[in-house]
């Protein structure tokens, strides 16, 4: 449900990747009380509980072009769950998106720190990465600030 939703979305299907997140909510309300159940295949996948379903929601908002609705849906997100790394990393590619989409820099800024900090080497191969950080250069109305081109570095963008 989850991978037809991303690809619904990807091909103007809002409203039937809103029925498979919708249903795939559901599926995980249902086995919440179950452990995570982890799939058996690549970490692209990883487990699948409420948690997921909602970071797939903000970046099905994020990729209809709805993010104040991406940033609501990002607070059901809970610090102590525990996705994949991929999910993890990818949802906070996505808040931070969002957040600059929205005019939150500072917000955006610290999401993307987060991720490097949490995963340098994974943030530096992101092209989704550099292009919000380009956003985010490009909004400032000051002198570019030390962690602003620290994420640049970290990103491979050239200023």
């Amino acid at each position: 449900m989850l991978r037809a939703a991303a690809a619904a979305v990807r091909n103007n299907g809002d409203d039937t990747a809103g029925e498979l997140l919708a249903a795939a909510a559901a599926a995980a309300t249902r086995v919440s009380g179950a452990r995570p159940v982890r799939t058996p295949a690549p970490a692209t996948v990883g487990t699948f509980c409420a948690t997921t379903v909602v970071m797939k929601q903000v970046e099905s908002c994020v990729i209809s072009g709805d993010t104040g609705r991406a940033l609501v849906l990002a607070e059901e997100v809970r610090p102590n769950d525990r996705p994949t790394s991929n999910n993890r990393n990818r949802h906070l590619l996505d808040l931070a998106y969002a957040q600059a989409d929205n005019r939150r820099f500072a917000e955006a800024t610290e999401t993307l720190l987060r991720i490097r900090r949490d995963a340098p080497a994974w943030l530096s191969h992101q092209r989704y990465a550099q292009d919000i950080v380009t956003t985010l250069v490009s909004a400032r109305r000051r002198a570019m600030t030390v962690e602003l081109s620290t994420l640049a570095d970290a990103v491979g963008l050239q200023l």
